[in-house]
């Protein structure tokens, strides 16, 4: 298991054995993302009731797109949330309407309301590392080099689709912007850190990947 100070867990559960916890989704209107203060109104209303907020979700920011919220907070002191501390949320003009997660079992809450899972608009998907490791080395590990021409051939594809994707994303076919986003996203997936020089003049080019998942 990676541990190290720059590691970020984006886990959508949170475990607090003996703990009585629960989150509540905010839908905010699009306006909101232009807004100051729309966040420190939020927070300082749990700040007054005395509820810690102990973990906390956003959906990316979109102009066109109302925003989406996940609070995640301990409320064994209060034993339920106060219907007020709700009222007080909803209050805001920038707040489209809020919903309450009640957690599966004492201590640990999911975020079973928000689905699916999306990344730049397409639906996405998490393969944590046993079941990546599985996919990937268990397979070459039975069929050997049928496994890994295989995998050459589906990653080639999956490299034309992701440049076609990347020119949809930027509107632009800038080889400079595309490298760079091409690194951006490869980085945000957990591929790991990819670097890439291309040299136009004699049509060559240099990949290094850093901290590769593989």
């Amino acid at each position: 298991m990676v541990s190290n100070e720059t590691e970020i867990d984006i886990g959508r559960f949170v475990y607090l054995p003996n703990r009585d916890l629960v989150a509540i989704a905010i839908f905010f209107k699009k306006e909101a993302i232009q807004k100051v203060g729309i966040l420190h109104y939020i927070t300082s209303i749990f700040v007054k009731y005395n509820i810690p907020i102990i973990h906390l979700i956003f959906s990316r920011p979109s102009l066109n797109k109302c925003g989406k919220a996940l609070f995640f907070i301990d409320v064994t002191e209060k034993r339920k949330i106060p219907k007020e501390l709700l009222q007080e949320i909803t209050k805001s003009k920038y707040v489209k309407k809020v919903k309450v997660i009640k957690p599966i079992l004492k201590g640990l809450l999911s975020d079973n309301f928000f689905f699916p899972v999306s990344i730049g608009g397409y639906r996405a998907i998490i393969l944590r590392k046993p079941i990546y490791e599985a996919l990937i080395k268990e397979w070459q590990k039975t069929y050997g080099d049928t496994a890994s021409v295989l995998l050459y051939h589906i990653s080639y594809l999956m490299g034309l689709k992701a440049f076609d994707d990347h020119v949809k994303i930027l509107g632009d076919v800038n080889h400079n912007k595309l490298i760079l986003l091409n690194e951006v996203l490869f980085r945000d997936a957990g591929f790991g850190i990819l670097k890439i020089h291309v040299d136009f003049k004699n049509n060559s080019a240099k990949v290094k990947i850093y901290n590769s998942f593989e």
